[in-house]
């Protein structure tokens, strides 16, 4: 039945197995985390990334501002699993320990969220903040759907008519896009959906040799910046979203998580793991 609908209903696009072009990039290690990644994101209003990490014992939040090296821990009354800051109010939506919707600090418009029956994870605002973007389940709907919730209507849109198993969706620059992640038939490959900020207009991003296992913007909504898995390597790759163009830029041989571009730093923010550990680093254009 899967295959029938997405053969009916999208446009999939296959990523062959030709070698993209390759641009030059320098990788910098940053900090050392001590845990397992959960979640990367830029928090426009503090000026820092914001790092989730599960440790032996708890959840733990982190700020990192740009030039600094020290993480900054974030603590909240009852600690949540899920975070993601408000673009322009010192306030924060997420996920409570069970999953249920959080939130902390004086913006009235969250007030309401916690009342909705869903349980959720991996949220972000979009950059105007009056849209949430999460994976949720409903008590109707089991599957991980792509959820949007309307600050101010206090209106969810649960994407019932996409496929489900959806995970990290991320906003394009201006809101008028989401890319997430999604199963794919083959059980080590996942691909990278994209759809209108309303639900429309539907397109999938699959290959036949590497596994999507995240997708950002850069600072156009013309491009998607992938984290890519392959057999022996994992890959850094940006997406043209009209033409269909591949253009690698950084290769490891250890595991890549998480880049995102970040716009105050005009450089690529990603999570590395070296020896077992996980390193905070920066991507940019070789000189």
């Amino acid at each position: 039945m899967r295959r029938l609908f997405l053969g009916l209903c999208l446009v999939a696009f296959l990523v062959q197995g030709a070698a993209a072009p390759k641009e030059q990039y320098r990788l910098t290690r940053i900090a050392k985390l001590e845990g397992e990644p959960l979640q990367l994101q830029w928090d426009a209003l503090a000026g820092s990334l914001l790092i989730s990490l599960r440790t032996v014992d708890n959840i733990r939040h982190y700020h990192l501002r740009p030039g600094d090296t020290l993480l900054q821990e974030i603590t909240f009354p009852a600690q949540p699993l899920w975070i993601t800051p408000h673009p322009a109010n010192k306030a924060w939506a997420g996920a409570s320990e069970s999953g249920n919707p959080w939130y902390a600090g004086d913006y009235r418009f969250l007030s309401r969220f916690p009342r909705r029956k869903i349980v959720l994870q991996q949220p972000a605002f979009n950059s105007a903040g009056n849209l949430l973007a999460m994976s949720g389940q409903t008590p109707y709907e089991q599957l991980w759907r792509l959820i949007t919730y309307d600050l101010k209507y206090d209106n969810l849109n649960v994407m019932t008519h996409l496929p489900g198993g959806v995970a990290y969706p991320n906003w394009s620059p201006k809101g008028s896009y989401l890319a997430f992640v999604l199963p794919t038939d083959h059980p080590f490959r996942k691909s990278v959906g994209t759809v209108r900020w309303d639900g429309t207009g539907f397109q999938l991003l699959a290959s036949d040799s590497l596994s999507f296992e995240f997708a950002s913007w850069p600072d156009s909504e013309q491009y998607l910046l992938i984290t890519a898995k392959g057999q022996t390597h994992w890959k850094l790759m940006r997406r043209h979203l009209s033409s269909g163009g591949w253009t690698e830029l950084f290769e490891s041989e250890s595991e890549l998580r998480f880049a995102l571009w970040i716009p105050r730093m005009r450089k690529i923010a990603l999570l590395k793991k070296e020896d077992s550990a996980w390193w905070l680093c920066l991507l940019e254009e070789a000189e």
